[in-house]
């Protein structure tokens, strides 16, 4: 499933596109969204908490390929091609729209208004139309580990606010 030597596509999965279109549906979405949770966490705990994303995401991906198929035996997930921010995008909404703000809607694109609940499933469905996008189940899974992020499930495996505090006194981070 993933190679010894392929250990970096954990983090860089991420960052790879699958078309120009897809980079752009998924930056129109994070401009709104993305400076509004860091307003809320600070700088360096927002780029502490989307690394923790890519790499929570990439695992509970790669845990979801290798079980469902074989309990549920569905489609092979391990042959989809997998990339891009958008499963960390919708990560990132809906700890947005249930954390940290009260508004009862969101502005989407720009465009569209949306209930906050809402906003994780309209994006979802924004992305299912983007073509040579990343496939249904990572974007699932982004929304998955949102709400379980939300819920405290993966405060083990988050950075404490002790060491975020002392990863803000690094003056290459206090430049940031």
């Amino acid at each position: 499933m993933l190679p010894a030597y392929a250990v970096h596509r954990i983090m860089l999965h991420a960052v790879g596109h699958a078309s120009l279109l897809h980079t752009l549906v998924t930056v129109a979405a994070f401009v709104p969204i993305g400076p509004k949770v860091e307003t809320q966490i600070g700088t360096t705990g927002f780029l502490v908490l989307v690394l923790e994303l890519i790499i929570i995401l990439a695992v509970f991906y790669l845990s979801v390929t290798f079980f469902v198929p074989e309990v549920a035996h569905v489609w092979p997930m391990t042959t989809e091609c997998v990339g891009g921010f958008s499963a960390v995008l919708l990560a990132l909404v809906v700890i947005y729209a249930y954390k940290f703000t009260y508004a009862e809607s969101v502005k989407l694109y720009g465009l569209v208004t949306v209930p906050t609940p809402a906003a994780p499933w309209v994006l979802f469905v924004a992305f299912l139309l983007v073509p040579g996008a990343s496939t249904t189940g990572h974007h699932l899974c982004g929304i998955i580990v949102g709400y379980a992020y939300i819920g405290g499930l993966l405060e083990p495996f988050s950075v404490s606010e002790k060491r975020l505090r002392w990863l803000e006194g690094f003056r290459l981070l206090a430049s940031v």
